[in-house]
């Protein structure tokens, strides 16, 4: 008996609508040149906590999860994410790696655009699933403590092939916080 793939179009739009991504950044001591980059500085770690909500196969769940990142270069972060769907009948797990470059150079409203790729860990009888995805939109640093962001986010599943039909595109918003101390 085989695994049946997951029917993509009964997943909603909302799969992280409402999301929030709260980041707690841990800056490192950095050099007198690179303090010009904060919050996005050469060397800086940060990690945060995920809260959301989504739905799979008709099921509504919380999202809860994590995130860690360090920026190579000023403005230029890798990171990875992982999530675990609660509340449903199916389990879901998601992990994450990402790029992300913001353009510190501009001040107070600094733009960001980044790609991922996501792995979704999912119980039978559905399939696991792949996808890729880029994000882009804008944050706000007052203070080189703490920035906030707004933006938006494209996903398109890989793996599994789409089924004809099917909706296996997502957008939806983005919010973050973060906080260096």
């Amino acid at each position: 008996m085989s695994t049946p793939s997951y029917p993509r179009t009964r997943m909603s739009r909302t799969v992280m609508i409402g999301s929030l991504s709260v980041g707690l950044c841990f800056a490192l001591a950095q050099p007198a040149a690179a303090q010009s980059a904060e919050p996005f500085a050469e060397g800086s770690f940060n990690g945060g906590i995920i809260l959301g909500s989504g739905e799979f196969a008709g099921d509504n769940s919380v999202i809860v999860g994590g995130n860690l990142g360090y920026y190579l270069f000023d403005g230029l972060r890798i990171g990875l994410e992982g999530d675990y769907w609660i509340g449903s009948d199916i389990g879901v797990g998601r992990l994450s790696p990402s790029v992300t470059y913001a353009f510190w150079l501009v001040p107070v409203l600094t733009p960001y655009a980044g790609v991922f790729y996501r792995h979704w860990f999912v119980e039978a009888p559905f399939s696991d699933l792949d996808t890729l995805g880029v994000r882009g939109g804008v944050y706000y640093h007052a203070n080189p403590g703490s920035y906030f962001g707004i933006g938006i986010a494209y996903e398109a599943q890989i793996e599994p092939e789409c089924p004809e039909g099917a909706d296996c595109d997502y957008l939806y918003p983005e919010v973050v916080a973060s906080f260096s101390f």
